[in-house]
Formats: C-alpha cells, sequence, structure tokens
C-alpha cells in the first residue's frame, strides 16, 4: 500500500471484503459518480454478471472433510489443546461445516439474483421501462437460474404479473462458439490455465508461515500445511453465503490475513485469466439492441474485463510483494468477481 491510511481503510472493511471470488456482492467503493451526467440520457446498457452465490464444489468439500477428520482424529487420539485454544479446538470439532448441497444457488444466492434485477431496473428505468432485455445465458443451471431471478426482479419492479420472456441458451460442448465460457482455446487449457495454481501456491507458500504456526501452536501434533490453511479458510465464506451470517470458522482467521490470502488467488488470476495472460486478445461487440443482460463465470468475467482493456494502463501484479490497489486500478478478485458481480 502507498500509505498507512490506505492500509488502515483496507482493514476496516468486513472480511467478506477480501473472499475473493467467494466474497458476496457488494459495491465497490469508487471516485465516479454512478448518476447519469446532466443533459445525457442512457440509451444502451450492456450487464454481464456472473452467477450468484452458490454451494461450493463437490470435490472441494470432501478435501476439507478429509481435513477436519484428521483433525478430529488427531484431536481425540493425543493431542489435547491448551484451555486458551479451546475456542479454535470447538469449531473445527462442529458438525455443521460441510454444506450437504453442492454447486446450486445458495437462499442468499436467490436473493441476490432478486436483488440485481431489481437494483438494474431502478438504475435504468428510464430505458428498461420500454424496453425488455435480450438476455444469454450459458447452459449450467446455476447461471441459468441466476438470470431467471433476475429478470424476476426486473420484472418485479416493472410492475409485471410474472416473468414474461425467455433466454437464449448458449451450449457450452466442445466446439460450440460461446464468449460466456471458457474452454474454447485448447492451447489455453494445456498451458496458461495452469498458471493459476502455480503462482497462487507460491505466494501462500511464502505467507502461511505465520497462521501455519499458530494453528501448529494451537492444535499441536496435527501439523497444517498450507493447502491445508487454505481449504480452513474457504470454509469461511463457503457457510457464509448459505444465509448471510459470518460462519464461526471465519473467527479463526483475522481481516488481514484474508486480504493477503486473497492476494495470492488475484496474481493467479491476473497471470491466467487477466491481463498477465499471454494468450489475451481485445475484441469488439457487435450492438443492435437497446439493452444486453449476458450471464457467465467468474473465469470469464476477468478475461472479457481483460479483453476491454479495463487494466492496460496498470502496473502488472508483484508475485511476490503485494502491489497496492491504486497501482493496479483495483484489479483484486473480491472487487472484480464476487459472487453476483456486474
Amino acid at each position: 500500500f502507498s500509505n498507512g491510511q490506505a492500509l488502515n481503510n483496507m482493514i476496516r472493511e468486513p472480511k467478506s471484503h477480501f473472499w475473493d471470488w467467494y466474497s458476496p456482492y457488494y459495491p465497490v467503493p469508487s471516485e465516479i459518480d454512478p448518476a447519469v451526467p446532466a443533459g445525457c440520457k442512457v440509451t444502451f446498457v450492456q450487464v454481464l454478471s456472473r452467477h450468484a452465490s452458490r454451494y461450493p464444489k463437490s470435490p472441494e468439500m470432501e478435501r476439507a472433510k478429509a481435513l477436519l477428520a484428521r483433525v478430529r482424529t488427531e484431536v481425540s487420539g493425543r493431542v489435547r489443546p491448551e484451555p486458551s485454544n479451546r475456542e479454535t479446538l470447538e469449531i473445527l470439532m462442529s458438525n455443521d461445516l460441510i454444506p450437504h448441497e453442492f454447486e446450486k444457488l445458495t437462499p442468499f444466492g436467490k436473493k441476490e439474483a432478486i436483488d440485481s434485477g431489481r437494483s438494474f431496473f431502478k438504475r435504468y428505468q428510464d430505458l428498461a421501462a420500454h424496453n425488455d432485455p435480450f438476455m444469454r445465458s450459458i447452459d449450467e443451471d446455476r447461471v441459468i437460474e441466476t438470470a431467471s431471478l433476475w429478470k424476476e426482479g426486473f420484472d418485479q419492479s416493472k410492475g409485471y404479473g410474472k416473468t414474461t420472456r425467455g433466454m437464449e441458451i448458449i451450449p457450452t460442448t466442445k466446439g460450440f462458439n460461446n464468449s460466456l465460457h471458457y474452454g474454447g482455446c485448447p492451447a489455453f487449457d494445456r498451458t496458461v490455465s495452469k498458471i493459476h495454481t502455480s503462482t497462487a501456491m507460491q505466494w501462500m507458500n511464502r505467507n502461511f508461515e505465520q497462521i501455519i504456526a499458530r494453528m501448529n501452536r494451537q492444535l499441536p501434533g496435527v501439523y497444517f500445511a498450507p493447502a491445508d490453511i487454505q481449504r480452513l479458510m474457504r470454509l469461511c465464506p463457503t457457510n457464509t453465503v448459505i444465509n448471510g451470517i459470518e460462519s464461526k470458522v471465519c473467527n479463526l482467521f483475522t481481516t488481514e490475513e484474508f486480504r493477503d490470502t486473497e492476494y495470492g488467488n488475484t496474481i493467479g488470476q491476473y497471470y491466467s485469466w487477466g491481463p498477465g495472460n499471454p494468450l489475451g486478445n481485445p475484441a469488439t461487440f457487435p450492438l443492435n439492441r437497446k439493452i444486453y443482460a449476458d450471464f457467465s463465470r467468474s473465469n470469464v468475467l476477468v478475461s472479457i474485463y481483460s479483453a476491454m482493456g479495463l487494466f492496460d494502463g496498470a502496473r502488472p501484479l508483484s508475485k511476490t510483494q503485494m502491489t497496492p490497489l491504486a497501482e493496479s486500478g483495483g484489479f483484486t478478485m473480491s472487487r472484480l468477481i464476487p459472487f453476483g458481480s456486474r
């Protein structure tokens, strides 16, 4: 960060602003006035939205479940934490940390999607009152449901009794040209897409030392690795976005620790799906409707932001030291692609 005040402002933000692509939607601070300038009117709107908050993926939770089982085995066998560390033990021994649903929208996510449609109509109501959006979505259930609920919120604000029109569902099958879905570039899938994991883990390995030392001290004998810490941290947003109530597992880590971890995932995205991707190429978009509403996934949004040149003047992200937001153009995952981002 460029100065201590900027750092203090960031740390005062809630933890949920530092969960990278697992963050629930929130308005990003901006110096740009959202109001239409005097004497102007909106004649065209394009919204590109990520699906709303979802349950985690099954493989991710299987790994977390195995980790918790190992912790419980060690604790019940020979680990005897100090009384001051009992809270950590009680949290990890809880039986409700692993959700039983996978990948579909959570109740909180469904509300996010409806609220997004209402917010869109309110902001652009002079145009939206006389035009229905042309809607497109990839053929994944959580994305289609997000789009449908977004339209429900839009129609409720417009005064329609029920949703009035369908949408174009674009297949994600191999060989189909779909700009709302990744997987259309085999060269990228074989090479550049793998940069994310390696780049992020290099950062985690360097910056998890203090967290690992604390967790190993609180639960001696368990021996946490960097990947274990990341899985425990993931349980925080995973459980929080089910109903919007911050999970107790979030108490295991500080806001600054979440911020540092997010930066690791941010540089992973930057050098794989973002401006640091060597295969990125700007593209144009034909316009012949008044309102477009497209729905996709997180990685695709990062690639589109980059193709639009939104970060062309920003400083490339450092892989060893945190690049200040003022110099990176605000390139951080919880601001670019939280659940329901648009």
